[in-house]
This record gives C-alpha cells, structure tokens and sequence, in this order.
C-alpha cells in the first residue's frame, strides 16, 4: 500500500498566499522608506495628517486567502514597519475581483502600487506599464519551473498521449503561466490547446493533492512546480520511482509588482514627515529585486 507524501493543510496554503500579499506592502513601504529625514522633521510638534498610500492586488494572486484576512495582514505588517521607520503613512489595500477593475484603478489613479500576474501585466495598455518592476525572490531565485508529471505504468510517453486524459493542474499565482506552457507543448505536437485536447483539466489550490492524485491513479497527469514535486520527492522518495517527468518548462517569471508614475508625488508629500533614521529599512526588502524593462 502506497504511503503518502506530504499533505498540506489549509492553514499552510493560506499562510503562503498571504505571505505574498505582505511582501508587496512590504516593497512599497521600504520604497517610501528612501524619503531623506530633514532638520526639521527632528523639531517638528504637530506632523501633518499621515499620507495615504493605496495599493492594489490583482485577481489571481491572493487566491486560497479570504479577503479580509489578506487586508488585515497587510493592515498590520505595513503599521509595524511604518512605525519602524517613523514614517508618517497609512496603507490601504484593495483587492480586486476582475482584470477590468484593475486596469480601470490604474487609469484612474485611485492606486498607487500594484501586484499583478505577469499574463495580467502584458495585457495592460503601454501607457500604464512603468519603466521598472519589482520581482520577488525564493532561494535566490527570481523565477519557476514547471514540471509535467505522469505515471511511470500510465501508459503516457510522450505529450501526444495526453489526449482524452485526465489532468490535474496547481492552481495559485506561482503557476499562472502554467496552462500557457501546456498549450505551447500541445502545439508542438500539433495539436489543439488543453482544453480541447484533455479529457478533463482540473484546477486545484493545494499542490500535494495534485501529486497524490497522480500518485493514487486518481489522474493521468499533473502540472506543478518543481519546488513542489522536488519537496514531495524529499518526504517521499517513491515519489521517483512511481511518477514521471515526461516535461519541464523554461524559467518564467509568474508575478511582478509596480510603482505607477503618479505615486512619485506622494512619495514627495512624505518628506518632512520621518522624524529620525531609527529604524530604517533598505530600498530594496529582503526577497525583492528591482529590474527595468
């Protein structure tokens, strides 16, 4: 009787999606954190109101969070860090349920930063896309992998064999580039893309499920990162000899975040407001990097 790998609760998938949420507040209050302390910011009795900064999450990447527990955690993450850095601010979060309603705040300039997907990123008009993103990083990394895993004993050696199969797909923002790859590979076999192809295409939140249903014979196949199935491999090493990787992608980047033209004067309306350099944290946080287009 096969043993089982590695089984992630809820608590786990909303703890890692809320994590990503927090390091975007986290990349725009360091980035107001570069506001340069003045004279009289240090003698300075009645500061003004504090600077509201609103920032946006698109559809997509806080899914598995409920959206008043990603408001809260942001809430509190970005207080503590404000308060670390004596900066006279607030963060406001929105989160949006549609691409519309993203790209219509953008035009209006009702948000002043915004974490979105890199699919969602593209589609936005040239006038919208800045000059620089923010990528987040995990193990040094900027970017995933994808990995296609299919039975050994399945019966499926090549992509072509996936047709009238059932397959199981990690459904979060580290995998939002994952069905696109899927098509390119179905293309190159000429064939139609997924949805036309496979028998069933199903998208779920946790990654374990998808790899135990592989497992079990539960699906034909499964898409998932290769940090995922390199950690159920190190929990379950007859992982390896049950499952298959019949493909891997090339590195992608699957999310980014970004400063819109208009946030430059609200990062001027703060000077004068931090009243010492206590406390200061670095332009870039930890697990951000800064690339220019």
């Amino acid at each position: 009787m096969k043993s089982s790998p590695f089984i992630q609760s809820q608590k786990t998938v909303i703890i890692r999606a809320t994590r990503s949420i927090i390091w975007a507040a986290t990349a725009l209050v360091a980035w107001l954190s570069t506001v340069p302390a003045t004279a009289a910011d240090a003698n300075q009795t009645n500061p003004p109101a504090p600077v509201v900064i609103h920032i946006g999450i698109a559809p997509g990447t806080w899914s598995g969070v409920n959206p008043n527990d990603g408001k809260a955690a942001i809430s509190v993450w970005a207080k503590t860090i404000l308060e670390q850095s004596q900066i006279n601010a607030a963060v406001d979060t929105q989160l949006f349920e549609t691409p519309e309603e993203m790209h219509q705040a953008l035009k209006n300039g009702s948000i002043d930063a915004v974490s979105m997907l890199t699919d969602q990123f593209l589609t936005l008009d040239p006038e919208l896309q800045p000059a620089e993103v923010f990528l987040a990083t995990k193990d040094h990394l900027m970017t995933e992998q994808y990995v296609l895993l299919v039975q050994c004993d399945g019966g499926i050696n090549q992509v072509a064999g996936l047709a009238g199969r059932k397959l199981v797909l990690e459904a979060n923002a580290r995998t939002s580039l994952a069905s696109q790859w899927l098509d390119v590979l179905l293309a190159r076999s000429s064939l139609g893309p997924a949805e036309q192809v496979l028998g069933t295409m199903t998208k779920i939140e946790s990654p374990s499920k998808a790899v135990l249903q592989v497992f079990f014979h539960q699906a034909d196949a499964c898409l998932v990162t290769s940090n995922v199935f390199d950690l159920a491999c190190e929990l379950n090493p007859q992982l390896r000899k049950e499952l298959r990787v019949l493909a891997v992608s090339p590195e992608v980047i699957p999310s980014l975040f970004f400063f819109p033209a208009g946030l430059h004067r609200k990062r001027a309306q703060t000077n004068g407001t931090r009243h010492s350099e206590t406390g200061r944290i670095p332009r870039r946080p930890p697990g951000a990097d800064r690339v220019s287009k």
